[in-house]
C-alpha cells in the first residue's frame, strides 16, 4: 500500500507491503522505506496481537490480525505521509492424538480425558483435558477394533491453534 501527502513540499511515498506470519515465528523487524530516505516510525493498533521494541522489531504474542501504521513525519523538505499494512498471525498446527488401549471382552473402559498426546505446542501453553471415546468401551462391545475419538480439547493458549485429532485404538 502507498500513500502520499504534500502541501508546498515534496511530496514522498512510503512502500510498507502486509505481513503474513505464524504464531510461534521468532521476531521479525519492519521494512517500510520512504522516498526521501527518511527514517520511518511505527505504531501497532493491537498490542495484545503483537509488541513492539527497540523502533521496528516486533514480538508475536498471539494469532489474529492488527494494523501497523509505518509514519514519516517529513521535514523542511518533504511533506508527511502515512501508511497502514495488515499484520496477520495465523494460528499454528496442533496435533492430539488419543492413546490406544486393550480390553477384555465384558469390561468397561472409562476414559478420565487423559489419554492422549499433543503435538506442536508452544511457548507454555497447554492442553489439560481432551473429551475420549469409544464405542468399545462398553461391556457389550463385541471383540474387535474400535476407534478412539479425541475432541473438545481444553488448556491454555488453544485459540491460537489449528486443532487436529487423530484416533487411538482400543482392541
Amino acid at each position: 500500500t502507498q500513500e502520499t501527502f504534500a502541501a508546498d513540499k515534496t511530496a514522498q511515498t512510503i512502500t510498507f507491503a502486509d505481513i503474513n506470519k505464524a504464531y510461534g515465528d521468532g521476531p521479525f523487524s519492519l521494512e517500510a522505506s520512504a522516498s526521501s530516505g527518511l527514517p520511518v516510525t511505527y505504531a501497532i493498533s493491537d498490542t495484545n496481537i503483537a509488541s513492539l521494541a527497540g523502533g521496528s522489531n516486533v514480538t508475536i504474542l498471539v494469532a489474529g490480525e492488527t494494523d501497523i501504521t509505518a509514519t514519516q513525519t517529513g521535514n523542511e523538505e518533504f511533506a508527511a505521509a502515512i501508511v497502514t499494512a495488515r499484520l496477520t498471525v495465523a494460528r499454528a498446527p496442533l496435533l492430539i492424538t488419543a492413546g490406544s488401549t486393550n480390553k477384555v471382552y465384558g469390561e468397561t473402559v472409562v476414559f478420565t480425558g487423559s489419554e492422549f498426546t499433543p503435538a506442536g505446542l508452544l511457548f507454555s501453553d497447554s492442553v489439560t483435558n481432551v473429551f475420549i471415546s469409544s464405542d468399545g468401551a462398553t461391556n457389550t462391545a463385541g471383540v474387535g477394533d474400535y476407534a478412539v475419538v479425541a475432541s473438545a480439547a481444553s488448556g491454555n493458549g488453544l485459540s491460537n491453534y489449528d486443532i487436529t485429532y487423530s484416533n487411538g485404538t482400543l482392541s
